[in-house]
């Protein structure tokens, strides 16, 4: 019988900050039989969790029963060595490469020793295993690999409940005796979190070659907080790396920052690309490297123009704000600037201005049509966006809406359209033109700031493709329809000959739904005594093809006229 353990691992740098094991290896053995058996297995795992040692590692490859990769979210899968019978497991955690990459010194954790519960399924045994690694045993083990770590929250001072702040880079220090060491830097996350990874060389290092020793066994860290623009939000000067809590840290530091409300100057936000539409990349859209490209909730991907959009404002340092959407296409396209042709009229924001007792009010657009209510912003040749000034109510106040483009996907790329003309009822229209993906980010400049980045899409799944002569109508009114997102088709057999035939006891409907993100397709039929149902074919790579089975009898319907439709839904998104 085979033997399946699932479950999920997490590690802790701090109480309220959980590291990413991503990419690490779980690692099962036959527990070795000796007295401590039985207290190993009941024992806390705080007890007998431990690092092992090279030699100890090399003994246990005989007792190695499988092993599995950790994925993002902390879950691992591992099947068992057929020589397994449902005794007790050795569970360790080999960290030879992580998401963050390599450690100088790859090593390998005992976690504990687990009974499983084993629950029988159709395919074999199936065990959970759960475990929270506590970060004060983390945080240990993080030396041993060579790995130190900083870890918190960029927040609004002073305000309740918090506001976070994304995009924002975080940069930590060493207060050295001769020189500041820069320890890493990391750009925080959509709820305003960073994580910086270093090594125990980077604060070691001296400006003499032949000193390579730290007066402290450990760094004295301060930070330094800037903007996408460059502007610096938070500069701590170097004597806090010297007090309580800052000086001499361990491997693992977590510390919370907060900047000051309007901290570029005035109370501009800080520019950052969040949103396509309504969703949020970050939290709603597997838009990491390895993702999907999809929505999170039910799988959709992107098509037709996607409005792009997020915080804002009109000026960058005390400069008039310049910013430009640039795209490439994965995995290893280049980036290209988004240029005029490729957005779709956008409004951006509001004009207003007093006239005595008047208020004029003008909608501000990105490649608008100039009338007497409509202020129209040209982006340059290169794709660069000035946004407007004026913030008084008298000569002209602008009033920024947070949305930066429309982008027309169809107009990044080259898109294929595809005739299925040749594709009847019944049959397969692969094969299918898969969802292609792309990489979306913003910069920002002004004249007063060097370009940079305002926030980063990192894979985007968009369907593009149209499809031509698309049979409808069946064989009593047969017609082809032409720019179609997807295919659906049905005809019924008895009418394949002569549209006009009757049906009598005998009904074959014959469908085809196709799009590689097809989402539910339903066929009825309509008349007296119905709705009437079918079961349709199976699903297969993205279609539904086939001959439909009747969830009635044909030859008991009342003798009348009939009405059968399919309808498949395409599982597309514009945000």
């Amino acid at each position: 019988m085979a033997y399946f353990l699932k479950g999920r691992i997490a590690a802790y740098l701090c109480d309220d900050c959980q590291d990413t094991l991503d990419g690490a290896t779980v690692r099962i053995y036959t527990a070795e039989a000796d007295d401590t058996l039985t207290f190993r297995a009941a024992a806390d795992p705080r007890q007998t969790s431990h690092a092992r040692e090279e030699a100890e590692e090399s003994a246990l490859t005989r007792r190695l029963l499988g092993e599995g990769t950790v994925s993002t979210d902390g879950a691992f899968s591992v099947t068992l060595d057929d020589g397994y019978g449902g005794g007790p497991l050795d569970v360790d955690l080999f960290c030879g490469t992580l998401g963050k990459g390599r450690p100088p010194k790859p090593r390998q954790l005992a976690i504990t020793t687990v009974q499983p519960q084993w629950r029988r399924t159709e395919d074999g045994a199936v065990a959970a295993f759960e475990h929270t690694i506590p970060a004060r045993m983390w945080c240990s083990f993080l030396a041993l690999l060579g790995w130190w770590s900083i870890c918190g929250r960029v927040t609004v001072c002073g305000v309740e409940p918090a506001v976070p702040v994304p995009g924002v880079t975080v940069s930590a220090f060493d207060r050295d005796w001769l020189q500041d060491d820069p320890l890493g830097s990391d750009i925080t996350d959509g709820s305003g979190r960073y994580r910086i990874v270093y090594t125990r060389p980077e604060f070691e290092k001296t400006i003499f070659s032949w000193i390579n020793v730290e007066t402290q066994p450990g760094p004295d860290v301060y930070f330094r907080v800037t903007a996408p623009g460059g502007g610096v939000l938070l500069d701590e000067p170097p004597s806090t790396g010297r007090t309580a809590g800052r000086e001499n840290v361990g491997p693992c530091l977590c510390v919370d920052l907060c900047v000051q409300a309007g901290g570029q100057g005035g109370s501009e936000p800080i520019p950052a690309f969040r949103y396509i539409g309504f969703l949020n990349y970050l939290t709603q859209v597997d838009s990491g490297p390895a993702g999907t490209g999809l929505t999170l909730a039910d799988q959709r991907a992107f098509f037709a123009d996607l409005r792009l959009n997020g915080p804002i404002g009109k000026t960058l340092n005390g400069s008039p704000l310049e910013y430009r959407v640039e795209v490439r296409e994965l995995p290893s396209g280049a980036w290209t600037p988004v240029l005029a042709s490729q957005i779709q009229a956008t409004k951006i924001g509001d004009w207003q201005r007093l006239l005595g007792a008047t208020l004029e009010v003008k909608s501000v657009v990105v490649n608008g049509t100039p009338d007497p209510v409509t202020i129209v912003v040209t982006p340059a040749a290169d794709g660069w966006i000035t946004m407007p000034q004026g913030g008084d109510l008298f000569t002209g106040l602008f009033l920024p809406n947070l949305d930066m483009i429309r982008l027309n996907s169809r107009a990044i790329a080259s898109w294929a359209t595809r005739d299925v003309g040749a594709v009847s009822a019944g049959n397969s229209s692969a094969p299918l033109l898969q969802d292609r993906f792309f990489g979306i980010r913003l910069r920002v400049r002004s004249a007063s700031s060097p370009e940079a980045s305002g926030g980063e899409c990192q894979r985007l799944a968009i369907a593009n493709v149209r499809y031509n002569k698309v049979n409808k109508g069946g064989s009593w009114v047969p017609t082809q329809e032409d720019d179609r997102l997807g295919v659906a088709s049905l005809d019924v057999q008895e009418l394949i000959a002569s549209g006009c035939a009757g049906i009598t006891n005998s009904l074959t409907v014959k469908v085809t739904a196709a799009h590689p993100n097809l989402g539910d397709v339903t066929l009825k039929m309509t008349g007296p005594g119905g709705p009437y149902g079918f079961t349709l074919p199976a699903a297969v790579a993205g279609e539904r093809f086939g001959n439909a089975a009747n969830l009635f009898t044909v030859s008991t319907l009342p003798k009348c006229s009939y009405l059968i439709e399919l309808e498949a839904t395409l599982l597309l998104t514009t945000g």
